[in-house]
């Protein structure tokens, strides 16, 4: 799906005569957080569905309503600048309801249809192309990594690099033995080699297939980084620890 999302996003924006969506989109776009963060939650309403349960609590309302809470005082902004622009008010008091809380109220109205629309124009075009085997893959390890907890056996990666049941469960199903080449390869490193309890984070942009693994003490000190030019890493996130010569999930620690 690579940028196709971002391709719809900018279509709507030209076609929308609502100047308040053409400033929703804009702040999309502004803020690489809030933009990886709706990329993020479209590509799993189109594989999985809101109902899936592999999201707790994520829905298209409460989504919608943290992305216009943290834009809240732009929406003030917003208001002034159209008064003095257009010399009249975008919205009028209403009731009990002041003109920001219209204002809210308009942006996250006029947020849950953009959402809308680009979540069915990006389930089209995912169906239009051949389906990507790393939903399959992301799927099944999400179905299943709930189940690791502790371990029964330990794999034997590299000199002093053992894998837990979780571990080895992820890098088969993934293809992903390489992440365990990164830890052996960087234990060279005297930063890295110091910390007994290492914390492991990577990130990856399913449009674009890069990534980047970060490492730190676990109070959230960065020990190491590195960017990964090419993975077909079916996880958008997936974090894991280095200790006592064991690689383990979270949950398994």
């Amino acid at each position: 799906m690579s940028d196709i999302i971002k391709e719809n996003l900018e279509l709507y924006r030209k076609s929308s005569t609502s100047l308040l969506e053409k400033e929703v989109i804009d702040l999309v776009f502004e803020s690489s957080e809030t933009y990886s963060e709706l990329k993020n939650f479209i590509l799993h309403v189109v594989e999985n569905g809101l109902d899936s349960g592999i999201v707790p609590k994520l829905t298209s309302v409460s989504f919608c309503i943290e992305f216009t809470d943290r834009h809240y005082m732009k929406i003030e902004e917003l208001l002034v600048e159209y008064e003095q622009e257009y010399k009249q008010a975008y919205v009028l008091p209403k009731d009990t309801l002041t003109k920001v809380s219209l204002a809210y109220f308009g942006f996250l109205t006029s947020f849950q249809n953009i959402l809308s629309m680009i979540t069915i124009q990006s389930l089209k075009s995912l169906q239009a192309n051949e389906k990507d085997p790393r939903i399959e893959i992301r799927k099944k390890i999400e179905s299943e990594i709930r189940s690791f907890c502790g371990t029964d056996k330990w794999y034997q990666l590299y000199p002093n690099v053992l894998a837990t049941d979780g571990i080895k469960f992820i890098f088969d199903t993934a293809q992903a033995y390489w992440i365990g080449d990164i830890v052996f390869s960087i234990q060279s490193y005297p930063k890295v080699k110091s910390e007994v309890f290492q914390f492991y984070e990577l990130l990856v942009d399913l449009e674009s297939s890069t990534g980047e693994i970060k490492v730190t003490d676990g109070n959230e000190n960065i020990i190491y980084s590195q960017k990964i030019q090419y993975t077909d890493f079916p996880l958008p996130k997936f974090s894991f620890y280095y200790t006592n010569d064991v690689i383990l999930l979270p949950s398994e620690y």
